[in-house]
């Protein structure tokens, strides 16, 4: 099964001989870019990118193309860079290995308040999210001191609905390092 909200009966892995589609971007060469596969596979500048796995894209490309492997669905990410290092791991961001440390911990100590939004029959994500727990102005409070409010939608694909979010992982046995060193 793949990531929280991907389509567990899509193919995560495709054959090398499955059908393939190829599509030329047109990219701002000031933004880096970030290309997330949820499903099928991608081929971008000789390197396949796995369901599951992001490929980073530095500053400079003006045009590229992507090669589509069997039934891909992706996430494109892209912006102007930092302006500064910065430490990033799973779902964090920060200047440091600590403040990694410290967004883990206070996430997966937060994690157990928050409470699950059960959704309308026929309902869609917009309606849930917006008659739920963030729309109702839960934002940073005593409760949610850091993250605010979550809003936990209901299982996708016949899955079983999610009652909590998902904890952060165990941190890797090493040092967190800067973006860019």
């Amino acid at each position: 099964m793949g990531a929280p909200g991907s389509d567990p009966r899509a193919d995560k892995n495709p054959a090398e001989d499955a059908p393939r589609r190829t599509l030329t971007l047109t990219l701002n060469p000031e933004f880096e870019h970030g290309f997330v596969v949820d499903t099928g596979a991608l081929l971008i500048k000789g390197q396949r990118v796995a369901a599951d796995e992001m490929l980073f894209i530095e500053p400079g490309t003006e045009e590229l193309t992507i090669e589509a492997i069997g039934a891909t669905r992706l996430i494109l990410l892209g912006g102007a860079p930092f302006g500064e290092k910065i430490t990033m791991w799973w779902n964090f961001i920060g200047r440091t290995h600590e403040d990694i440390v410290e967004a883990r911990a206070a996430w997966n100590a937060q994690a157990d308040s928050f409470e699950a939004v059960t959704a309308p029959a026929g309902a869609s994500g917009a309606d849930i999210v917006t008659g739920g727990a963030l729309a109702a102005g839960q934002g940073a409070t005593a409760d949610h001191p850091r993250f605010g409010g979550v809003v936990l939608l209901p299982g996708e694909y016949d899955e079983k609905p999610r009652t909590s979010v998902i904890p952060a992982p165990e941190l890797p046995n090493a040092r967190l390092k800067l973006r860019g060193d």
